[in-house]
């Protein structure tokens, strides 16, 4: 994945400004997500990966109230945040923290899987995906293909040799992947 350097003061200052898009963004995803969940049976297992401040995941819960919450982040600071925002509107999650090329949890184990925020950052989508892949429920299936959105770039990492992915402005902004069982 690209670095960033997301501490603390970084985080917070990620979640105010996004938290003006999540009634334009977040939200208008969470229903087209549920939309194509239907017949999502009640305590369905949820998971977002890199979820940030969990704008798409509480979104998510307030459609799906008898879902269990799964947040996965690499930065400790935006579990936090997503830990904080859910607590203040009432809604249980768990937090995984850990690369989303090693997600921290066992194989089988969570129904749905989104991932709005990372694919375009990813030197490697394939990893990703083979991960999410591999903590879903089994019998799962994907939609959209984020193979039809992303594309590697000419430029490569210094640390794996791998050339990342990246999506045009337009794919970036509405690349979802829910993989649901």
């Amino acid at each position: 994945m690209v670095q960033y350097e997301w501490n603390e003061e970084t985080c917070r200052r990620y979640a105010d400004k996004m938290e003006k898009v999540v009634k334009h963004d977040h939200r208008p995803w969470a229903r087209r997500i549920v939309e194509r969940l239907d017949g999502l049976p009640s305590g369905a297992r949820v998971m977002d990966v890199a979820t940030g401040p969990g704008f798409l995941l509480v979104e998510l819960a307030r459609l799906l109230p008898d879902a269990v919450l799964y947040a996965q982040d690499e930065a400790e600071p935006m579990l936090a945040l997503a830990r904080e925002r859910a607590a203040g509107l009432g809604v249980e999650l768990e937090t995984v923290h850990g690369p989303a090329e090693r997600i921290g949890l066992d194989d089988g184990v969570v129904d749905v899987v989104t991932c709005k925020q990372l694919l375009h950052e990813c030197r490697d989508v394939d990893d990703v995906v083979r991960e999410i892949h591999r903590v879903l429920a089994p019998d799962s299936r994907a939609t959209p293909s984020a193979r039809r959105c992303c594309r590697p770039t000419s430029r490569r990492s210094s640390t794996s040799g791998r050339a990342p992915t990246t999506c045009s402005s337009v794919e970036r902004a509405y690349l979802a992947l829910a993989l649901f069982h």
